[in-house]
């Protein structure tokens, strides 16, 4: 490798790639996607490596290697999050309550939206309600919460991470 402030450059930037490879890889597989996850550790390992080989034969001659490795990790943490953000790998379920008078707004709008559902009764402390349970991609989380915001109705929303789905309306692809 070179010498100077561009090995320090180097070695913050590498890190970051892997760090980041290790937060998808790890989501990948916690996912069902266990050849992606595999494929992207071989990646992560390369990079690996190469970069605490650098940083370790010299370290004590050259402590800003393990300097720039450390904030090249944190930095890496924070990058991977964020991508892993964006791509929205999975499946979330949304139990949506709201009251039986005024269900079918949010029913239609679902519908509207491509977005399969179940409609179940339910008893609250003080009325009657619908328990709705949405099953839909991860990506498409903040575009339906959003649309189901603008609506006129009262409703409690929460939202889940799900694992092992199949098939279903709107689901395109099985999950493991």
């Amino acid at each position: 490798m070179t010498s100077g402030i561009g090995i320090y450059i180097i070695i913050f930037s590498c890190k970051i790639i892997e760090v980041s490879f290790a937060t998808l890889r790890m989501v990948l597989i916690t996912k069902g996607e266990k050849f992606k996850g595999a494929i992207m550790a071989l990646f992560e390992i390369t990079i690996w490596l190469v970069v605490s080989a650098n940083v370790l034969s010299n370290l004590a001659t050259d402590p800003m290697k393990g300097v720039m490795y450390a904030l090249g990790y944190v930095v890496g943490n924070y990058m991977g999050s964020l991508v892993e953000e964006k791509i929205a790998i999975g499946v979330i379920t949304a139990t949506i309550i709201t009251s039986s008078k005024n269900y079918q707004v949010v029913t239609e709008e679902l519908k509207r939206l491509e977005i399969g559902y179940t409609v179940l009764e339910s008893q609250g402390q003080k009325d009657e309600n619908k328990f709705i349970v949405a099953y839909m991609p991860r990506k498409r989380k903040n575009e339906v919460l959003k649309k189901l915001e603008t609506l006129d109705v009262k409703s409690f929303i929460s939202i889940n991470e799900s694992r092992g789905v199949r098939g279903g309306y709107g689901l395109t692809r099985k999950t493991k």
